[in-house]
């Protein structure tokens, strides 16, 4: 992290986050946890501070759930999921799995971001 602030820098934006540019090629799963909870921290600041939530922490979300995704359906960064690797077409997971696991992957998703 370089720099974090609260000040608004342009219209609808509350705030921003700056970082250093990663020098290691490799990333690990607690490198992505420690991303979710960065991206994260703008819904709890906007909780905090205004005790309601905006559209300000849209992208943040989106961006959340397209890792935790990416994570456990592609990276195989999940127990329950296992060392598998689906991959994505556009924005949709080719679908090589059956309806359960597809439900497995919404819980898995889900109970990640929770504990983040």
């Amino acid at each position: 992290m370089l720099k974090v602030t609260i000040i608004p820098r342009s219209k609808g934006s509350l705030g921003f986050s700056q970082h250093l540019p990663n020098e290691f090629k490799l990333t690990t799963k607690e490198d992505y946890e420690d991303r979710l909870v960065t991206l994260l921290a703008g819904r709890a600041a906007e909780q905090v501070f205004f005790n309601n939530f905006t559209n300000g922490a849209s992208d943040d979300l989106r961006k959340v759930t397209e890792l935790c995704y990416y994570m456990i359906a592609s990276l195989g960064m999940n127990d329950k999921i296992g060392h598998l690797g689906y991959q994505l077409e556009g924005d949709q997971f080719k679908k090589p799995f059956s309806s359960k696991t597809n439900e497995l992957i919404d819980e898995e998703v889900k109970n990640l971001i929770s504990r983040s």
